[in-house]
């Protein structure tokens, strides 16, 4: 099991980002849901021939 807490600190201070204490349990808890939903963008499996979009241009 992932130590979110301890990565969020370790990040935290690599970028020098300031987190008040009264705000950490939330970014933390933030940061479990988005890294879960990562890991189910991530395990979807694509074809090889699928190739990315040179561009997005929204309508």
């Amino acid at each position: 099991m992932t130590d979110f807490a301890a990565y969020f600190d370790a990040a935290a201070d690599l970028l020098d980002l300031p987190v008040l204490p009264a705000h950490r349990d939330d970014a933390i808890a933030a940061l479990v849901v988005i890294m879960a939903q990562a890991e189910r963008v991530l395990s979807f499996p694509l074809p090889d021939a699928i190739e990315p979009a040179p561009r997005f241009i929204p309508c």
